[in-house]
């Protein structure tokens, strides 16, 4: 990968949204075809994965907002 190939920020924080909103997705359909199995305890696994991962991007998001207000 060179530096051509490298989103911005904005892009990457929007790259990880989209992978949260599949994972939270993919976890709920786990739940509910899992019913009180193990596939189910990892769908609530995953749902619990993609919040941390929307805080990621809201951060990556917040920081990029803090350092165009200093510049």
């Amino acid at each position: 990968m060179t530096s051509e190939d490298l989103p911005t920020p904005q892009e990457l924080a929007r790259e990880i949204e989209i992978t949260a909103d599949a994972m939270q997705q993919t976890g709920e359909r786990m739940v509910y075809f899992g019913g009180f199995g193990p596939i189910a305890a990892h769908g609530r696994e995953m749902i619990g994965a993609a919040k941390i991962a929307h805080e990621w991007a809201e951060e990556m998001l917040r920081v990029c907002a803090e350092l165009e207000a200093e510049a």
